[in-house]
């Protein structure tokens, strides 16, 4: 019995770490696909903001406040996406994910989930992510059976 339960622990833990694996294998990919939406995202804007200051969505905000306050609105959007865009093109190809993560706008990350198609992760840094996702998930599983392999060890002893 104590030699199924350890294949099935293997089994599980083979699983976990596959699934890990596949996932943060993904991590460039995704922030590739993130970063051209974001692209998209702060071109938009940049338009928005070269209308407003041209005049041509002049002549529907008359009130010169309001005005002002679209175009520092615009203006900051504007900056924060360049922001965002040129910290993820600056980074390190191996931590690009994670810059990515850190300048994540909710909004156009869940846009770019919603059609993101995985990838066959053939460079060097999706490579890398994957094992790092496989260890990962062997070591969180480790984590959560070291608690039921102490007490079966007490649980030995104790008989012995």
């Amino acid at each position: 019995m104590r030699w199924l339960a350890s294949k099935f622990s293997t089994l599980i833990a083979t699983v976990i770490a596959a699934i890990f694996g596949a996932a943060a294998s993904q991590a460039v990919a995704f922030t590739n696909a993130y970063l051209q939406r974001l692209t998209g995202h702060l071109d938009e804007a940049r338009r928005y903001l070269e209308s407003l200051r041209s005049g041509e969505m002049g002549r529907i905000v008359t009130e010169p406040v309001a005005r002002d306050q679209l175009l520092e609105v615009f203006q900051r959007r504007v900056t924060d996406l360049e922001a965002a865009r040129d910290a993820i093109i600056n980074a390190n190809a191996f931590v690009k994910p994670l810059v990515g993560l850190f300048n994540l706008e909710e909004d156009i990350g869940s846009g770019t989930l919603e059609t993101f198609v995985p990838a066959i992760p053939l460079d060097l840094p999706s490579l890398i992510y994957g094992v790092v996702g496989i260890v990962f998930g062997l070591l969180l599983w480790e984590i959560v059976t070291w608690p039921f392999r102490r007490w079966r060890r007490r649980q030995e002893t104790k008989a012995v």
